[in-house]
């Protein structure tokens, strides 16, 4: 991702890459990546941040749902949604949130409303530890109280 500059370990703005994103779309470049890569294009636009990239790909119909393959850095087979929330890249929760992507550990982050959907649905053990630990990290209290007494680890 042009966002963060390898070579000088900074993150900067950069323009166009909305566009740019565009033209490989227009270009025949897949949505959702390539099968068997380890993140879909717009995991790694919610991990760098790229608000301009994760509205051109929502728009284009990416799978909000998907998924990092389990050995994936970052967040293993974590949603973007879930991407954004642990790099804190709110401004692509943003965009994610309002497509209507929901996470377990955005939720927990955010102090969302959703919260409470989510836990009725019975989420795995690692959405519910993940939720606890950026909960905590955040210092929500009210949220991993709430955690707590929905039966989180």
């Amino acid at each position: 991702m042009l966002r963060y500059d390898a070579v000088r370990g900074e993150w900067r703005d950069v323009a166009g890459t909305g566009a740019l994103a565009r033209a490989l779309l227009s270009a025949g470049a897949p949505v959702d990546g390539a099968p068997g890569d380890p993140e879909t294009p717009l995991i790694t636009a919610a991990s760098y941040g790229d608000a301009e990239v994760a509205q051109v790909l929502v728009e284009a119909g990416a799978d909000l749902a998907a998924t990092a393959a389990p050995d994936a850095g970052g967040v293993p087979g974590g949603t973007a949604l879930r991407h954004a929330a642990v790099f804190e890249m709110t401004a692509v929760a943003d965009v994610l949130v309002a497509a209507g992507a929901t996470d377990l550990v955005h939720a927990a982050a955010t102090g969302s409303a959703a919260l409470t959907g989510l836990l009725g649905a019975d989420p795995p053990e690692a959405d519910r530890v993940a939720a606890l630990r950026v909960a905590a990290e955040r210092g929500r209290l009210d949220v991993v109280d709430q955690l707590l007494a929905a039966g989180a680890p």
